[in-house]
């Protein structure tokens, strides 16, 4: 058995998709965007998210980045990712 880490750790996946792994050994996925600074967005937690499906929601993070769209993210949870769009339930 190991011991807890000190401090949260993040292992990417390549093109902005980290697992972060806490101090109390959660896990969950974010995706690490750039526009008018940098931002991570959550993806879920590792626990109901697939890896594949934590790259597909990262792939279309990203393309709303790109086209400028903010409706793919609630703000008022602190940036995380949602199916759901802005203004919707």
């Amino acid at each position: 058995m190991s011991k807890p880490a000190k401090r949260t750790g993040r292992l990417g996946d390549g093109d902005g998709l980290f697992l972060v792994i806490s101090t109390t050994d959660a896990k969950s996925w974010s995706c690490r965007v750039q526009k008018h600074g940098r931002r991570d967005i959550g993806l879920g937690s590792a626990s109901k998210v697939t890896l594949a499906r934590a790259r597909e929601r990262a792939r279309e993070v990203r393309n709303m980045g790109r086209a400028g769209a903010r409706s793919g993210f609630r703000e008022a949870e602190g940036g995380r990712y949602s199916d759901v769009p802005r203004g919707g339930a």
